[in-house]
């Protein structure tokens, strides 16, 4: 039966704690970030992030680790391209595929960045004992399965019928 949306709290609510969690991380990591002079977005860090652990991914690998379909960070890689932080490389066997590659300039951001990254995380975690947090991680990677094991079921989302939504 459907959660009373008439009582609806929106403190409550799983999606909207998510997103507005997300959006404050979000936020407050692109202000250590303009404070410190870099002029980088937090999508862009995510992208460099993924190479520095490991160096070498095809757009479509870093879409689906960031969760993001492959045309919404395609600006995100042109800009860091741009900033020549990365290059896109050819595949020899398919040349439809890119590879995307850290320069040195992008390597060597590394170890100004990612100290930022983990400082605005244990913001996020300040006050919150390891043991809650092993928990939070072990639901949030559940709801994860959970959509994927749901997409990979059909094609579309299942949403319910009007009747099964009202009661």
């Amino acid at each position: 039966m459907p959660a009373d949306y008439k009582n609806f709290n929106e403190n409550d609510s799983l999606v909207m704690l998510l997103d507005r969690s997300t959006r404050c991380m979000g936020i407050n990591l692109q202000r250590i970030f303009k404070n410190k002079g870099f002029d980088i977005t937090v999508e862009q860090w995510m992208i460099l992030l993924l190479l520095w652990s490991r160096n070498g991914r095809t757009q479509q690998e870093i879409a689906d680790r960031i969760g993001k379909d492959k045309g919404t960070i395609s600006p995100q890689i042109d800009g860091l391209e741009k900033r020549r932080l990365i290059v896109r490389v050819q595949d020899d066997q398919d040349k439809r595929r890119n590879w995307i590659r850290l320069t040195r300039k992008g390597k060597a951001l590394e170890e100004k960045l990612v100290p930022l990254g983990f400082a605005n995380m244990a913001i996020a975690q300040q006050g919150i004992p390891e043991e809650d947090l092993k928990i939070c991680r072990s639901v949030l990677q559940q709801v994860c399965r959970n959509f994927e094991e749901s997409n990979a079921a059909s094609e579309k989302p299942r949403t319910p019928n009007i009747k099964e939504a009202v009661p």
